[in-house]
């Protein structure tokens, strides 16, 4: 039992990740089945994803227009052993997959709409 303990990757531990993407990403996803990841995803060689902790500062950050966007969330060990923690905003360790989100292993999905004032309504439960 300790060896095959000494094989999970310890970073990996059920925590929730997540994903915004414009509406129009997450229907080409529904027709292959596959989340292949944004333009930038695909030229950085990877999937961008982001903690709880971080993802309303993602949205902030990278989603400011209102625009049509969705957001998934996914247990990371579904996503073992291709998600990587990796440095990267204030010098933050951020979920990065490489590969392709199998639909089937999402956990939610959910619209990311904006208030009034331009501000994201994240769905009630975001961190179930």
């Amino acid at each position: 039992m300790v060896y095959l303990y000494s094989l999970i990757n310890l970073e990996t531990s059920m925590r929730l990740v997540y994903k915004i993407v414009p509406t129009i990403l997450w229907q080409r996803a529904l027709n292959s089945g596959y989340f292949y990841g944004s333009d930038l995803d695909i030229q950085d060689g990877f999937i961008h994803l982001s903690s709880f902790e971080q993802v309303r500062e993602t949205a902030q950050k990278h989603f400011k227009a209102p625009n049509d966007l969705m957001i998934f969330a996914i247990k990371d060990l579904y996503l073992a052993p291709d998600l990587k923690w990796e440095v990267s905003r204030n010098n933050e360790l951020f979920p990065h997959f490489y590969g392709r989100v199998d639909l089937k292993m999402l956990h939610f999905v959910k619209p990311l709409p904006f208030d009034l004032n331009g501000n994201h309504l994240f769905p009630d439960l975001l961190n179930a």
